[in-house]
C-alpha cells in the first residue's frame, strides 16, 4: 500500500510540474488582436482595421500588439484595409489600388452595430504616429502588417517593387517604437522586401503560410524571421520544425476557447486572436 501511495505521489508531482511548465510557457506568448480587437462581437463593437478597434486592443484590452491588413493605393500610400473591393466594407467604390488618396480619405467603414457612426479608413502613417509614444511609457507594441493579395493589378512585379519601397519608407522611422512584423504569403513580394530591407532596420519579415518543409525551406533560405500559420493546419511536428530552424512561430484562427487552448498546445511565440480578453485570461491563468 505504501508503495502504491509513493508512486501516486510521484505521478502527482510530475503532473503538477509539467502543468507548471506549460503555464510558464503560455505566459510568454504574445497576444495580438486580429484586425485590431477582432471581428465584431459583444467585446468588440468596432469595424475591423478601424482606429477604434486598434485603440481598444492596445489601450483597453491588454493586447501585446495588433495584426491588421494593409494595401497600397495608386499614389503609394499604405492603407489599413482587408477586402478586395471598397463596396463590401465601406461607402466607397472600386479597389484600394485604383483610388487616389483624397477619395480614400472620404471613405468610411461600415459598422453594423451603429450604422450612423462614421469610422474613416485608417492609414498606416497615421497609426504609427498615433501610438509612437507608447514605447516611452514602457510598452513596445508588436505590430504585424499583413499584406493582402494584389487586387486589380496588371503589372505584378512593379506592384511588388513599389509596395516594398513605399512600405519600408513608411515604417523605418518608427522601428524603434514598435516591434514591426511584415507578414506576406506572396514569395515575390517577400523577396522584394528582403532585397530592400536595410540590415539592422528592426523590421522583421515573416512568411504567411503553413509550416511545410518546402515553406520552411523558403523562409530560412531567404533569411525570413518567422512563420504565420492557421493553427488548424499545424501540428506538433510542424511547430517543432519551425522552431528548430530558429523561426518565430505565430498562429492565427483563434475565435473561441477551444481554438485558444488547442493553439497554445503547439507552443507558439505569438497568436492572433478575435477575442483578446479571453486569450489573455487563458494565457495568464
Amino acid at each position: 500500500m505504501y508503495k502504491s501511495l509513493h508512486w501516486l505521489f510521484l505521478l502527482i508531482v510530475v503532473f503538477v510540474s509539467c502543468n507548471d511548465d506549460q503555464v510558464d510557457a503560455n505566459r510568454n506568448i504574445k497576444v495580438l488582436g486580429h484586425g485590431g480587437s477582432g471581428f465584431p462581437a459583444i467585446q468588440n463593437p468596432y469595424p475591423p482595421n478601424s482606429k477604434a478597434a486598434i485603440s481598444q486592443a492596445l489601450l483597453l484590452q491588454g493586447a501585446d500588439g495588433v495584426e491588421f491588413d494593409i494595401q497600397l493605393n495608386k499614389s503609394g500610400e499604405v492603407v489599413i484595409y482587408h477586402d478586395e473591393r471598397l463596396e463590401t466594407a465601406t461607402d466607397g467604390r472600386g479597389t484600394i489600388f485604383n483610388n487616389e488618396l483624397k477619395d480614400l480619405q472620404s471613405c468610411s467603414l461600415k459598422n453594423a452595430n451603429d450604422p450612423a457612426k462614421k469610422f474613416p479608413l485608417y492609414f498606416l502613417k497615421e497609426f504609427l504616429s498615433d501610438y509612437d509614444d507608447l514605447s516611452s511609457k514602457g510598452f513596445t507594441p508588436v505590430i504585424s502588417l499583413n499584406i493582402h493579395p494584389q487586387y486589380d493589378v496588371q503589372d505584378q512585379q512593379n506592384y511588388c517593387d513599389s509596395f516594398s519601397v513605399n512600405l519600408l519608407k513608411c515604417v523605418e522611422p518608427y522601428a524603434e517604437n514598435y516591434f514591426i512584423i511584415i507578414e506576406c504569403p506572396d514569395r515575390n513580394l517577400l523577396k522584394a522586401l528582403v532585397r530592400d530591407n536595410k540590415p539592422g532596420s528592426g523590421i522583421h519579415l515573416f512568411y504567411t503560410e503553413n509550416s511545410t518543409p518546402d515553406n520552411l525551406d523558403f523562409a530560412t533560405s531567404n533569411h525570413l524571421e518567422g512563420m504565420v500559420s492557421n493553427y488548424l493546419k499545424e501540428d506538433q511536428k510542424s511547430s517543432e520544425d519551425a522552431k528548430s530552424r530558429g523561426l518565430i512561430y505565430v498562429l492565427y484562427g483563434l475565435k473561441i476557447r477551444t481554438d485558444i487552448s488547442k493553439s497554445f498546445e503547439l507552443h507558439p511565440d505569438m497568436v492572433q486572436t478575435d477575442n483578446i480578453p479571453l486569450t489573455v485570461e487563458i494565457r495568464d491563468k
